[in-house]
């Protein structure tokens, strides 16, 4: 019978673990494997009545090589049930995620699939996401007679991530500790048969905490066809006949001129970050330089609702989500990918690798990367405001001699982000030669 895998995922279609998980499905399809993409609603908002997001969440990650998405659909007298156990307050608040994206009826595809293949691999991402693995991984055992090997892509450390959001319990009516929030989240780290992790600091945490577990570093990657378009991409820049196009200026609403871009989704560290560049970075940098940033991404959306005046008095930096990235990146001088929150390695840095521009970034920004390896990359890291809008002004002002594309930044992806490498080192988990530096 023919060899199938589950991924179960967080329906994210336009975030940086999209990209994983678009390369994770990529890697197991190349090995011969029919897959199938389980979504797993990560919090009670992601409820059946939420028709137009699932369904702009399954078009979304039906990434090549994906047999089947499909999600579960939470019934209200489960979930009736299950606000009822929460209110004894017996549970954190990471310990409600995962519950809630397990209450569900599992989706009718999920049968039809185990009927024609054999599952011998279920990938998760997100500890949150162990409790749906585990049920599918019983119902898998009973339909086929064999429990499927569990492997758990970690991302990044969460009960650092639900403290940090100094969130009260929606129940128990007050904050979780960080060490209640670690035990559960070791607890669903238990269940995995080997983790892999995105950082080496991620990879040391958890083998010290779960020291009888497999692990594995497998540094992160982009989805196949975004590495594909940036690399045919590289060194493609502003054409020469348009040397002072305004941004904004092409065909169709496309980028006119090379300038500098930020890229972000609907995430609390990028509008943190972007607060940060609106009303720090840019008055010291002055309009000239402003007119030369664009914001990217449904980022702008969450601030015009959190601070609809900041943002109105910048709104003209804002593009919004895009028909295509890649017409940005080609004519970019620079990306910017601060960073002052987050966890996991920066996503959007990463790309810019990719693209092979240069890159001014903050400490954080270069979360998760190898440092001995950033030695000739041409990125500029600065932590105060004033040195940030020094490096943007020099970028504006000295366009003549900036590069159309950085050299080291594309060598460096292709030594340590490549699809070819994410590939190699997961072939390695999935056959059993795990090691810590893969």
């Amino acid at each position: 019978m023919t060899c199938g895998v589950i991924v179960v995922a967080p329906p994210w279609p336009r975030s940086g673990s999209g990209n994983i998980f678009a390369a994770q499905v990529a890697a197991h399809a190349r090995r011969g494997a029919r897959v199938l993409l389980l979504l797993a609603p990560p919090h009670r908002g992601f409820a059946r009545h939420k028709t137009e997001f699932w369904r702009d969440a399954v078009t979304s990650m039906r990434y090549p090589g994906v047999d089947t998405v499909a999600y579960p659909r939470t019934g209200r007298g489960r979930l009736r049930a299950y606000v009822n156990w929460l209110r004894a307050g017996r549970d954190d608040t990471l310990a409600i995620t995962a519950r809630y994206g397990a209450s569900g009826r599992l989706p009718a595809d999920l049968r039809p699939f185990l009927a024609s293949v054999q599952v011998g691999l279920i990938h998760v991402n997100h500890a949150f996401s162990m409790p749906l693995a585990l049920r599918v991984a019983r119902l898998v055992q009973r339909i086929q007679g064999q429990r499927p090997r569990i492997l758990l892509d970690t991302h990044d450390i969460q009960s650092d991530v639900f403290f940090a959001r100094g969130e009260n319990n929606p129940l128990a009516g007050r904050l979780d500790s960080h060490a209640e929030l670690l035990r559960t989240e070791l607890a669903l780290c238990a269940g995995a048969d080997a983790l892999v992790h995105v950082t080496r600091a991620d990879g040391d945490f958890f083998a010290s905490h779960l020291v009888d577990k497999d692990h594995a570093v497998v540094l992160p990657t982009l989805n196949p066809a975004h590495e594909m378009e940036l690399m045919r991409r590289r060194g493609q820049g502003q054409p020469q006949s348009q040397p002072d196009a305004a941004p904004g200026d092409g065909p169709g609403g496309e980028p006119g001129g090379t300038w500098l871009i930020y890229i972000g989704n609907q995430h609390e560290a990028n509008l943190a970050t972007v607060r940060w560049l609106l009303a720090e970075v840019l008055p010291l940098a002055g309009p000239r330089v402003a007119d030369r940033v664009r914001i990217i991404g449904a980022i702008g959306g969450l601030l015009k609702r959190r601070d609809p005046e900041l943002f109105s008095r910048h709104a003209a930096v804002f593009a919004g989500e895009v028909a295509s990235i890649f017409e940005f990146y080609s004519r970019a001088r620079a990306v910017l990918a601060p960073a002052l929150a987050g966890t996991g390695t920066s996503i959007k840095l990463i790309e810019a690798l990719c693209a092979g521009k240069p890159v001014v970034t903050t400490t954080l920004g270069l979360r998760g990367l190898p440092a001995g390896e950033l030695a000739d990359a041409d990125i500029e890291v600065h932590d105060t405001a004033a040195a940030f809008a020094k490096a943007l002004t020099r970028f504006v002002d000295d366009v003549p001699s900036a590069p159309a594309i950085s050299r080291a930044n594309a060598a460096l992806y292709d030594q340590l982000f490549s699809n070819k490498r994410f590939f190699a080192a997961l072939d390695a988990v999935i056959e059993g030669r795990t090691r810590r530096d893969a």
